[in-house]
């Protein structure tokens, strides 16, 4: 266990019930298996991983930005484990451990419900630590805007970076938005599975027509690239500004530029002319 000032926050948190027992690494058996399995996903999706050199050893926070039922993560999982030897521990969204089958898969891939205080206790043991900033809105965004990041004002990423003194890696992702594209998000079907008027349930483009049941996924090309880190260089004590704080939001803003750059550079060098013409036109029509 590491012992150093992440350490010390991830206690003063957690007060007396810091246990690291329930976020334990998945056992080698399970990993193993999630290999093979979704090695073979990879290899469906064509993904791609650069840039792994670029993570230090110890613990790292990386954010990326959200594909289609979040399944660019599904298809880098077994890239990151071959190229770093790391399990990426998953902050995932939180319904996902509501039911038995989504927690048990879960915890096989070594993903944890993503709140502030398990980020800060899995760094505090010096883990790799994968979130996505922008949950559903950005997995479940248009394809149009495919490689938008779609963030909004949500900072708690930054506010466990802020806390445990920490770069932010980004893992820019172009390509996995093209196996399920979303045509646009429905606001009655979501409220009618979840109860929430947050999910905008996602009406998929499918070789049969528009479909709210998504079938297997088109066969595309997923291009991954880790970046450098990316120094805050600001007072820890921002962590505790209020979610309008000026101070805070330059930085979310600042850093969400520096990633929109770098999804950006990554579409530059891997142009699909079609596919940029076809969401050109679209874009044209809707907004």
């Amino acid at each position: 266990m590491i012992d150093t000032p992440i350490r010390a926050l991830a206690e003063k948190v957690n007060g007396d019930d810091y246990e690291l027992s329930s976020l334990a690494p998945p056992d080698p058996q399970s990993v193993e298996r999630m290999q093979k399995m979704l090695r073979f996903f990879s290899r469906y999706l064509r993904a791609e991983l650069r840039g792994a050199e670029h993570l230090p050893t110890g613990p790292v926070l990386m954010v990326g930005n959200h594909a289609t039922w979040g399944i660019d993560s599904l298809g880098l999982w077994p890239l990151i484990r071959e190229q770093t030897g790391r399990i990426p521990r998953t902050l995932g969204e939180r319904a996902l451990f509501n039911t038995s089958v989504g927690s048990t898969f879960a915890a096989r891939l070594g993903m944890v419900p993503g709140t502030r205080e398990n980020a800060l206790r899995l760094l505090a043991e010096g883990e790799l630590c994968l979130c996505y900033p922008g949950g559903e809105l950005d997995s479940f965004k248009p394809w149009h805007r495919r490689h938008e990041l779609q963030w909004e004002s949500g900072a708690g990423y930054l506010r466990v970076a802020l806390k445990a003194g920490l770069p932010i890696h980004t893992l820019a992702a172009i390509g996995a938005d093209d196996a399920y594209p979303v045509l646009f998000r429905d606001p009655f079907v979501g409220k009618l599975i979840t109860g929430r008027d947050r999910y905008r349930f996602p009406i998929f483009a499918t070789p049969f027509g528009p479909s709210i049941m998504p079938l297997l996924p088109f066969r595309v090309r997923v291009r991954c690239e880790i970046g450098e880190g990316i120094e805050l260089n600001a007072p820890a004590s921002l962590a505790d500004a209020p979610p309008d704080d000026p101070e805070l939001m330059a930085l979310h803003h600042r850093v969400q530029r520096i990633f929109q750059q770098r999804i950006d550079d990554l579409a530059a060098r891997y142009p699909d002319v079609a596919r940029q013409r076809l969401a050109s036109l679209i874009r044209r029509f809707v907004e």
